[in-house]
């Protein structure tokens, strides 16, 4: 329907768009990974109780190429904050290049108009569009998920190729022979290795709970080989997957045993804490549960119909490989031509139910949680929307016979109006998010201008948590915290008296707690703050919040209300409990607010400076 060239470039541009323009969604990508990132490069920046020697449930080794990378660009005459959306970039890079190689995947192998389908909505998606820029282990695992899906894709194609060249009969018995002993020994070891090496990759450098995304690939291979008694290639398979996992854990346990100074095995204590050591004052479940609507708010927000699509794709095609104008043979799926896919289809889209159960079922839940099913949501709806348009096409050869260009022109109509029905809903709630919550990272771009050799502290109360990083502070600036009626644990800071590598594995067992409980030293008095940034809505002076800008909802800058302190620069945020309509959770111009019945208010997020 569309150019590859056409398709791969809107994926380049929108990538873009989202690294240069897209909301950090969450203060744990900026406190657990930019802060110790900027601190690696660097050499200062805050230190949550995760990376304490005490607790070690965050890995080094996940920060250590970028932090190879980061040194080029340090040595460079720019503001610190370049570095920031340089590394947005490489994130961007890396989750396009797993993208474009399971399209060309799906082109070779499926169908080209599932891989155009596959295309199209992890481009436009807005969860992909948060996802792929994300400094997270959970969106880490999810690239690697996308490369792992490459070659599951390519292992179940691995029989279609062989009965292919044992039907062809352009080719000598004795030559078939040979290709088809090549494709079956060394082709499949490759493409097994390669799949176990990203599934790898991601569980241990990145997630550990991602290594269940390879339990139905494993299976597969395991019942398959014994079914046919390969018991010789089942053996080699185990020793290249024992071989691998060994390689990536040997460079895990060494960069974090060296970071921590004693030996670590992180993946094992990020597992112990989240699942076996938990109970009412230790554990995930202390920062907050939520209910399974919270998780079915998020696919819907973040995919539209596409997670409807996504999550009944299974069903739906396991439904019409019964049908016989409908099932996998005759939509002209090369993976599925020469035989039933119902076994081909479970191991490829049973990891998105697997991980599903195991996390709605989790207390504590996060939109990064299912980051790593992302990639099969947006597989699952293509499958899906191929099949689903199939049924108009089919009807119309019913209804209305010999008129193959008229059906043509039909299912050519569904489709160009269900993909402008998909791009339009998705792009509207991606711009809806850059314009709605933008405001932290162009607003602390600004303290840039105030560059100097004077130390000088920037201080957040209530607005912590939208903080985007150190990289934002000119080199002489620091990041503190005051009062404001927050209770739980806030980060502290790496000791920038001793080496870095020291400051990384000597911090002082009382300096944190795994409770979430609020420690005093981690504030300074309002007094010592040189600049603040803060929100022009109302405070609440029963958790002693500092009232320091009047609330506004006109397009007027704010007045400050306490001497000595002027305004620096100001934009737009949201102000989501007064806001109302459509426009909250997508982009619309004015003019369609009052069809909409969308009602917008604003406050506005400012950076403060005190007079000198």
């Amino acid at each position: 329907m569309f150019s590859s060239r056409f398709l791969l470039f809107g994926l380049f541009y929108l990538r873009l768009i989202s690294t240069f323009y897209g909301i950090i969604s969450d203060c744990d990508e900026v406190f657990n990974y930019w802060e110790p990132l900027n601190f690696m490069l660097r050499g200062f920046g805050k230190q949550t109780w995760e990376y304490s020697p005490k607790y070690a449930i965050r890995s080094w080794s996940y920060l250590v190429p970028l932090w190879i990378a980061g040194y080029p660009p340090l040595f460079l005459d720019i503001p610190s904050y370049y570095l920031f959306y340089f590394f947005r970039l490489l994130l961007v890079i890396f989750s396009m290049v797993a993208e474009v190689k399971l399209y060309h995947s799906l082109k070779k192998n499926v169908s080209g108009r599932i891989s155009f389908w596959y295309l199209l909505f992890t481009t436009v998606a807005p969860g992909m569009s948060h996802s792929t820029i994300a400094l997270l282990p959970s969106s880490f695992a999810m690239v690697c998920h996308t490369f792992a899906i490459r070659y599951v894709i390519d292992y179940l194609q691995l029989p279609v190729l062989m009965r292919t060249i044992r039907e062809t009969a352009a080719i000598s018995p004795a030559h078939k022979q040979q290709l088809a002993n090549s494709l079956n020994n060394s082709s499949q070891y490759l493409i097994v290795a390669k799949a176990i090496f990203w599934y790898t990759v991601g569980g241990l450098l990145g997630w550990p709970f991602a290594l269940a995304l390879a339990l139905p690939f494993g299976i597969t291979i395991f019942v398959r080989k014994v079914y046919y008694k390969e018991l010789h290639q089942l053996v080699v398979i185990g020793a290249l997957s024992v071989f691998i996992v060994l390689f990536i854990l040997a460079y895990v346990v060494q960069i974090d045993s060296i970071c921590y100074n004693k030996t670590e095995f992180i993946p094992l204590n990020i597992v112990l804490y989240n699942v076996l050591n938990t109970d009412d004052t230790v554990g995930p479940d202390i920062f907050g549960t939520e209910p399974v609507s919270y998780y079915i708010l998020n696919l819907l927000l973040n995919f539209n119909f596409l997670a409807f699509l996504g999550y009944a794709s299974l069903p739906l095609l396991l439904i019409f490989n019964f049908l016989p104008d409908f099932n996998l043979r005759s939509s002209n799926i090369k993976l599925f031509g020469h035989e039933g896919g119902s076994n081909k289809l479970m191991t490829l889209f049973a990891p998105l139910y697997l991980w599903s159960v195991i996390f709605f079922t989790q207390p504590h839940k996060e939109e990064r949680f299912l980051y790593p099913i992302y990639p099969l949501i947006t597989l699952g709806a293509a499958f899906a929307t191929h099949q689903l348009i199939r049924i108009p096409s089919l009807l119309s050869t019913i209804f209305i016979p010999n008129k193959r260009v008229l059906h043509k022109a039909i299912n050519f109509t569904i489709m160009i109006l269900f993909a402008f029905f998909i791009v339009v809903i998705s792009l509207l709630r991606v711009f809806a998010l850059i314009s709605h919550y933008n405001a932290p990272l162009s607003v602390y771009q600004h303290l840039n201008q105030f560059a100097s050799g004077v130390p000088a502290n920037v201080c957040v109360g209530r607005e912590w948590y939208h903080y985007p990083s150190s990289f934002f502070l000119p080199s002489s600036m620091r990041l503190r915290f005051v009062k404001s009626g927050f209770s739980g644990m806030l980060p502290g800071d790496f000791d920038e008296s001793v080496s870095r590598l020291a400051s990384m594995s000597n911090i002082p067992r009382e300096l944190y707690n795994n409770k979430n409980l609020f420690e005093s030293d981690k504030v300074i008095p309002f007094e010592q703050c040189d600049f603040y940034i803060d929100i022009s809505k109302a405070v609440d002076s029963e958790r002693e919040e500092i009232a320091i800008l009047a609330p506004s909802y006109t397009d007027q800058d704010p007045s400050v209300l306490i001497d000595d302190w002027s305004l620096v620069h100001c934009d737009k945020f949201i102000d989501q409990d007064h806001s109302k309509g459509l426009g909250r959770i997508l982009y619309l111009p004015k003019r369609f607010h009052r069809k909409t019945k969308t009602d917008l208010r604003y406050h506005h997020y400012c950076l403060l400076k005190k007079d000198s």
